[in-house]
């Protein structure tokens, strides 16, 4: 599968037929991560998070929305520094 089909929440439906099925991924799976625990123990800790499945913590799809904002933090952060402030 490609970038879009990568996830082992992918393939649980086929259960199975899912069995030697491979994928390229952008971003790797796991819980284990400082921000991944991070997240857990400062968002989830309070009672804030909203994944009800909290097994699907760390999946692929989840490391990626966290990959994700830590790049749309950092170009934020870059660009003010660079141009400011701006409201």
């Amino acid at each position: 599968g490609n970038v879009w089909s990568n996830s082992e929440e992918d393939v649980i439906p086929a259960g199975d037929a899912a069995k030697g099925y491979t994928a390229i991924t952008t971003q790797a799976s796991g819980n284990t991560y400082p921000v991944v625990q991070e997240i857990v123990k400062t968002v989830y800790g309070a009672g804030k998070g909203n994944l009800e499945d909290k097994s699907r913590i760390g999946s692929v799809y989840h490391n990626l929305g966290i990959v994700n904002g830590i790049l749309n933090v950092e170009a934020i952060r870059i660009a003010q520094e660079k141009f400011g402030h701006r409201t």
